[in-house]
């Protein structure tokens, strides 16, 4: 896809992923909020494994997309803006993640005020849930230059932090942190080193893992938006996850943050036409699912992952 013009200059900071103007977040907990509206409501590892063999029950048949005018349009105006493309490939986002390990490790964070019972078979779910939408996202890297894994990346559970107003029944057997933000230790946590390219996390003690990759957060107050995202994890309150949890139909809050884990801009606050072309439906937008030219903001983001940190000098 061809690319028309450069931003001029690297921000030192991550894009917390969501609303107003181009925003940063200067640690793991600070984020702006979504701005997506549905039906006049506020909406929006481990270590290192093998690429494997195609599993024969896994759809994994390459998405085929030719880029249209708009969509063309669109993603140059993203990379032509201060969080485009100097920015996104000076650091590493889900791609990133996936193709160096070939699976994920992630936080979960319970951070409620008020006291709850959240079984083991529960944090299953989120993990599962977390896991396919996930892999809703990696579809759509397969078949591009220097992608190898065709299958779904593992998610596993690096550990639980939780408020002490959390009460856990029989939890899966993981570490967990009992502290006042919820939070994994941060000696651990990927975004800490994000401007290393090869951290070893040296401190960082945990039975089986290196490291997690991001956080998978939940309060159970208001957190000024229906949802936050940026490379250090995903955040949503608690009442409207579950909302998406029992829904049999798209996670949208879940699947846009998510977009914004994998380095993707919030195509919402865009202008609704450039150059006589209409804005394309997108997850980042204010679509329901992710569509095609969701993808091709994520191919962007490989591609520039790819010339950035992988290819040969």
């Amino acid at each position: 896809m061809n690319r028309i013009g450069l931003i001029g200059s690297a921000l030192l900071m991550t894009v917390s992923g969501c609303g107003g103007p181009a925003a940063v977040a200067t640690d793991a907990g600070a984020a702006h909020g979504d701005g997506l509206i549905d039906a006049g409501r506020r909406v929006d590892a481990g270590e290192r494994g093998d690429a494997g063999t195609p599993d024969a029950g896994v759809d994994n048949d390459p998405i085929e997309i030719t880029p249209t005018d708009a969509q063309t349009e669109y993603i140059n105006h993203w990379l032509a803006q201060d969080h485009g493309e100097e920015f996104v490939s000076s650091l590493k986002w889900l791609p990133h993640f996936v193709h160096e390990q070939g699976e994920l490790g992630v936080c979960l964070r319970l951070e409620f005020r008020e006291p709850k019972r959240v079984p083991g078979w529960r944090i299953e779910e989120i993990r599962s849930m977390i896991a396919e939408r996930i892999w809703l996202w990696q579809k759509g890297l397969i078949g591009q230059p220097h992608w190898i894994h065709d299958t779904p990346a593992p998610v596993k559970l690096f550990g639980i932090g939780a408020t002490e107003q959390v009460e856990l029944v029989d939890p899966p057997d993981v570490p967990v942190y009992r502290n006042e933000n919820a939070e994994c230790p941060s000696s651990c946590f990927r975004f800490t080193y994000k401007h290393e390219r090869a951290p070893d996390y040296a401190d960082c003690e945990h039975p089986s893992m290196t490291h997690f990759d991001f956080n998978i957060w939940y309060s159970d107050f208001d957190i000024g938006a229906a949802g936050h995202g940026g490379d250090w994890g995903t955040r949503l309150p608690w009442r409207l996850f579950l909302e998406e949890l029992r829904s049999p139909g798209p996670k949208r809050v879940t699947d846009h943050e998510l977009g914004h884990v994998a380095g993707l801009p919030d195509v919402y606050n865009y202008p609704m036409e450039l150059n006589g072309h209409a804005r394309p439906e997108g997850i980042m937008a204010q679509a329901m699912s992710i569509t095609a030219f969701d993808h091709l903001l994520l191919r962007e983001v490989w591609r520039m992952a790819w010339e950035n940190f992988y290819a040969s000098p």
